[in-house]
């Protein structure tokens, strides 16, 4: 999985030491803070829209410049105040030629309306947002009178740093906190900022607990298989900068290395299908080859040799209606596959007793699902 670059930018007045106190913990889930400094800008400099102009050209040549440089195709952010407007304008500007990959906003003041469905995550400009908003910030509240009270000349700000976003939208997550403009940058809020960014990479409170859920699932699948469960393998493939990559450590008796980097397009074979179409989907090796198409060459050459089937289990609220069932809010997807041999059980197309298998551990994944979801979150594993 690539490392990640996290771009830090301050707001107005200030010259961000948060900026340096969040380092430490952006390093222990081995994060690459990368500091930038636009200088003192004071309250005046905002409301003339020629500065305001100047600091979205200079941000644009800084983060083209560090992509240039790194060879990255996302980084990640954490921006405060000014700094959370200053990103969301080059991301527009840009329209598309510079994305971002994760993005914590505190004392925000991009406008509430911002249309994150229909212009950015759908088109996936931004992997994920998480949004700091304090109740008591009067400073982002000001921002929003400003924008409405001064015209043309005015920046397009709000007070989504205190009220949110207007409409909720899936990838966005708000997180309300007591406080002004500056309790956001309470040095409490650091762990959660950088587990947050590290995803999908998994903290190890989440990881014990995947791990123990995936081993327990692999366990049940070879005993109704009826095989030897050295045979029987299982991993979680998640969405990640536009592909789908297994979560590092979130696997079981997965000792051929270069699976572990496997890169999937979101359609691509069982894993793909299952994400896509939020059903379960399986694929057996048929005389020694896989079907045309399955995965592209370079992808397929990273797989063992020994590997014979595959039964992928899309991970999300499971929904049944008129008899069908299907996953809603897919978050990844658990693969069961087996190594030298096809269990005969899965040789026979509409076997009953297959298809009570997939549903049992299908229904498994639940607990899978709620750990993923507060890991996209940057939350901490609740007690059960």
């Amino acid at each position: 999985m690539p490392l990640k670059i996290v771009v830090t930018l301050h707001g107005i007045r200030t010259r961000g030491q948060w900026q340096k106190q969040v380092t430490p913990y952006l390093a222990r889930y081995g994060l690459i803070p990368y500091h930038l400094d636009y200088g003192f800008f004071g309250v005046l400099s905002f409301l003339m829209p020629w500065t305001r102009a100047g600091r979205v050209q200079w941000l644009r040549g800084e983060l083209r410049d560090l992509m240039d440089r790194t060879g990255a195709k996302r980084v990640s952010l954490i921006a405060h105040s000014f700094g959370t407007w200053l990103a969301l304008e080059v991301l527009e500007a840009e329209n598309g030629n510079l994305r971002f990959d994760r993005v914590v906003l505190t004392g925000s003041i991009v406008r509430r309306d911002f249309p994150w469905g229909s212009t950015l995550l759908r088109k996936r400009w931004i992997q994920a947002v998480r949004n700091e908003r304090a109740t008591g910030d009067w400073v982002v509240r000001a921002a929003e009178l400003f924008a409405r009270l001064a015209g043309p000349l005015a920046p397009r700000a709000g007070a989504s740093g205190a009220l949110g976003f207007n409409t909720a939208c899936a990838g966005v997550h708000e997180r309300r906190l007591a406080g002004g403009h500056s309790e956001v940058l309470n040095i409490a809020n650091y762990d959660q900022w950088a587990r947050f960014i590290a995803f999908p990479r998994l903290p190890p409170d989440h990881l014990r607990r995947v791990r123990m859920l995936v081993q327990q699932i692999r366990a049940l699948a070879a005993s109704c298989l009826g095989i030897d469960a050295s045979l029987v393998r299982a991993n979680i493939f998640v969405p990640s900068a536009n592909a789908l990559r297994m979560i590092p450590g979130a696997w079981d008796n997965m000792s051929w290395a270069p699976e572990h980097d496997i890169e999937l397009a979101l359609d691509h074979g069982s894993t793909g299908r299952a994400f896509t179409d939020g059903m379960p989907f399986s694929i057996r090796r048929c005389a020694g080859s896989w079907a045309a198409g399955v995965l592209p060459g370079p992808e397929q050459a990273k797989l063992n040799p020994r590997l014979q089937w595959v039964l992928s289990l899309p991970i999300g609220r499971l929904v049944t209606r008129n008899d069908l069932t299907v996953a809603r809010d897919v978050v990844g997807v658990l693969n069961v596959d087996g190594l030298d041999s096809i269990p005969p059980m899965l040789q026979t197309a509409g076997d009953p007793t297959l298809k009570t298998l997939v549903f049992t551990l299908w229904a498994s994944t639940e607990k899978i699902r709620q750990s993923l979801a507060l890991a996209d979150t940057g939350e901490p594993l609740h007690d059960d």
